[in-house]
């Protein structure tokens, strides 16, 4: 009885460990049963919360910010990095603009949340009376 209750002990130990492992793990979009995913329309949101930079205004400056983040277990953002910026300005923007998010459906790995990186690329256009958008 004793070493049936030990092996039982020591297989729950393992599982604890294995998922306390995944807890703490950064997922890819790839890596996930379930993506994380934004409830409406998040082009309407990011072109309604972003501030185009009066100083990318007066620059004209058109262009692309690329940002990671990650969508954590709660579904809010977090730990944002500008792979790829336009200018001081237009990334602080583009953080602005994430941390105002609403929480996502975070993504899933057994119906666990997990944390999960996800990448996005954010435009700043002026044309066609376009203050900013995005793109897929």
């Amino acid at each position: 009885m004793f070493k049936k209750f030990g092996i039982t002990f020591l297989a729950l130990a393992l599982l604890s460990m294995a998922c306390g492992e995944k807890k703490n793990q950064i997922f890819g979009v790839n890596d996930v049963d379930e993506t994380p995913v934004f409830h409406g329309d998040l082009v309407e949101f990011i072109q309604s919360h972003l501030e185009y930079p009066e100083s990318a205004l007066a620059d004209s400056l058109e262009g692309q910010v690329l940002v990671r983040f990650v969508i954590n277990r709660e579904g809010l953002t977090e730990q944002y990095i500008i792979e790829e910026g336009l200018s001081p300005d237009c990334d602080s923007a583009v953080i602005g603009m994430l941390r105002l998010m609403p929480p996502w459906v975070p993504g899933k790995i057994d119906g666990f949340p997990v944390p999960v990186l996800v990448e996005l690329p954010v435009a700043f256009s002026l044309h066609a009376g376009q203050r900013n958008s995005t793109q897929n």
